[in-house]
Order: structure tokens, then C-alpha cells, then sequence
């Protein structure tokens, strides 16, 4: 069953510049801006991580361990939900609303987070995403979130949107990294 589209998942709300909430409500259109930008925000955040994990591995020797190997499956299944193109098995499939996020995309988005604080390396954090996201010069950051914001934007509001699917397989597949993630403590 298809849930009903998020109202702060529209193209009108980013074009929104309120100051402040003034109101406890959905309809609040600070609320609303903040609900989609912040959800760009995470998206973008959480591949930054990728990156990051991604780079270290390549400068550490890999593991064969079981848990190892779990975990870059669960990887490869989330960066699947977002690129790849074959997964609607629907035989209409070509009339489907759909967006993909490639998978050097992917990556790209992911470093364009990263920023270095002293001598460790990170994911910057949510006012700096925001500051680079509107600053009127051109930044990397500013262009990947707007790759991010395309995969998003009026999702679920045609019958046939795939990308809906992609976010229900993204969150099994981030309910499983979570669950990996806590039985490593």
C-alpha cells in the first residue's frame, strides 16, 4: 500500500525563504523548508560516511570476516536502491515516474561533505551544508544537493512513482546496516 506524499517534498517549498516558524504545523512553511533541506541533508550526510569508510578501506588491508563481508553487502544493497536503473521489474516499467542516483554520484555527493578539521577528516555538519546550500557562488556541495533534491522532489505524488519503492528498500536496507552496526558494541 502507498502512503500519501510528503507535503515538504514539493519543488515550491525550497523556492520558500520564510525567516521564522510561526506556527506548530505542517502547513508552516519554515517547517516545511526545513523538513525538505534537512532531509537533503541527511541524505547527503550518510553518504558522506560512505566516502569516508570507503577511502579507509582502500588505505587498510580488507577483512574477510563475516561481518566484514555483511556489511559491504548491505552498502552495495543501499547504493543499489539509489542507482540502479533494473530493479522496477514491473512490465510497465518505462511509464514509471523514476530518479536515479548514480553511482559516482554517489560518491561525488559523499565528498563533497568531507571536510578536514585539524588532521581528522568528517562529514560537515548540518549549518555548513546549509550555509554552502545557499550561498549565492557556485560550490560542489551546492550542485550534489541538487542531485539529491531532484531524487526527492514530488515523490509519491504520481500513482506510478518507483522512487517510492527505492525509499521503502532504502529503509529496510538502513534498518539492516543499523542492526549490524549495533550488534558490533
Amino acid at each position: 500500500m502507498r502512503k500519501s506524499p510528503c507535503i515538504y517534498l514539493r519543488d515550491q517549498v525550497l523556492a520558500l525563504r520564510p525567516t521564522k516558524q510561526l506556527k506548530n504545523d505542517i502547513d508552516d512553511e519554515y517547517f516545511q523548508r526545513y523538513k525538505l533541506v534537512s532531509t537533503i541533508y541527511r541524505l547527503c550526510a550518510f553518504l558522506g560516511w560512505l566516502e569516508l569508510y570507503r577511502q579507509e578501506l582502500t588505505f587498510q588491508q580488507g577483512s574477510d570476516g563475516q561481518r566484514s563481508k555483511r556489511l559491504d553487502d548491505i552498502i552495495g544493497q543501499i547504493r543499489s536502491d539509489l542507482a540502479d536503473g533494473q530493479i522496477n521489474e514491473a512490465p510497465d516499467w518505462h511509464i514509471w515516474r523514476d530518479t536515479l542516483i548514480f553511482r559516482e554520484e554517489l560518491r561525488g555527493i559523499g565528498e563533497s561533505l568531507i571536510e578536514t578539521r585539524g588532521t581528522t577528516r568528517t562529514v560537515m555538519g548540518y549549518g555548513r551544508f546549509l550555509e554552502l546550500l545557499e550561498a549565492e557562488t557556485p560550490s560542489m556541495t551546492k550542485h550534489w544537493a541538487g542531485v539529491v533534491t531532484n531524487f526527492f522532489i514530488d515523490v509519491g505524488y504520481e500513482q506510478k512513482d518507483f522512487r517510492q519503492t527505492r525509499l521503502e528498500r532504502l529503509t529496510t536496507h538502513l534498518g539492516e546496516l543499523v542492526e549490524l552496526l549495533k550488534d558490533a558494541k
